[in-house]
């Protein structure tokens, strides 16, 4: 009977450590180009609640790690996008960024601060990613564009 429970309690802690160690692998996305231009996501959430509406997204979160696209970007032409963001990191490391048809990451904002970032978009799919190592926090961020540009909340934000 003592063995049994030996065994069990093993297996439960080998279980509790993988676990934990497979959520703080994502933390190592935070500075790896190829997993942050990927088209998939990665990531884990102790906490969330979202709201989006069209190019408007309020998002709080704990102990976010990995990468999770907020919206998909098509433009025709050459055009610019302007970001009006409010981000509050209480812990870990957290940005926000747009990822360009070339996969050239442009960073819109890093940890904690709030303003206003207009960048030239090229022709062709861009996407808004987060990226975060162990964050807690909470962001506010609005899109406006300039050009024959749509901006699409992601599959996860869409209500179709």
């Amino acid at each position: 009977m003592l063995k049994s429970k030996k065994v069990i309690f093993l297996v439960i802690l080998v279980l509790v450590f993988l676990g934990l160690n497979g959520c703080s692998q994502k933390g190592r996305f935070y500075n790896d180009y190829s997993t942050i231009v990927s088209q998939s996501n990665h990531y884990t959430y102790w906490g969330r609640r979202a709201s989006m509406e069209g190019s408007k997204a309020k998002i709080e979160y704990n102990r976010f790690s990995g990468t999770d696209e907020l919206w998909d970007i098509e433009s025709k032409d050459n055009g610019f996008i302007t970001f009006d963001y409010f981000s509050d990191v209480k812990s870990g490391k957290f940005k926000c960024v747009l990822i360009s048809p070339d996969n050239d990451i442009k960073t819109i904002f890093e940890l904690s601060g709030e303003g206003v970032k207009t960048l030239e978009i090229e022709d062709g799919s861009s996407r808004v990613k987060i990226v975060g190592s162990n964050a807690s926090g909470e962001f506010e961020i609005s899109v406006t564009t300039e050009g024959s540009i749509e901006v699409k909340p992601s599959y996860r934000f869409r209500d179709d």
